[in-house]
């Protein structure tokens, strides 16, 4: 059974700091389960553009984090490379940890590898 992937990138409104910027996630999905994964990225929520998952050029150094966001996205889409080919099971939360760069000790039998 092949599950739908995805992602996308959310900025909380509700959790601005002083300076009016907000923290931006990524949500992995995997099938109905989801999990976050902090950017370390604070946009003002006005430079923001949902749709296009950017960050706007009013925003002060823009390009670097529109560059960070599309380094995530490429890890993103390595990691899930990796598992699909090495037929490794996994949900949002084992993605995330990948990602993270948590080595996840991966104990299978040969009838799983066979599978």
């Amino acid at each position: 059974m092949v599950l739908k992937t995805s992602y996308t990138f959310w900025i909380w409104k509700s959790r601005k700091d002083k300076n009016g910027f907000s923290p931006l996630s990524m949500r992995i999905y995997v099938g109905d389960e989801k999990t976050e994964l902090s950017t370390g990225i604070k946009v003002n929520p006005i430079n923001w553009d949902s749709k296009a998952q950017k960050v706007l050029p009013k925003q002060p150094e823009y390009k670097t984090l529109n560059a960070k966001i599309e380094s995530l996205k490429t890890d993103y889409n390595e990691v899930l490379r990796d598992l699909l080919q090495a037929r490794i099971p996994f949900n949002p939360e084992s993605l995330k940890r990948r990602m993270s760069g948590e080595n996840e000790q991966i104990n299978r039998t040969v009838m799983e590898v066979t599978k």
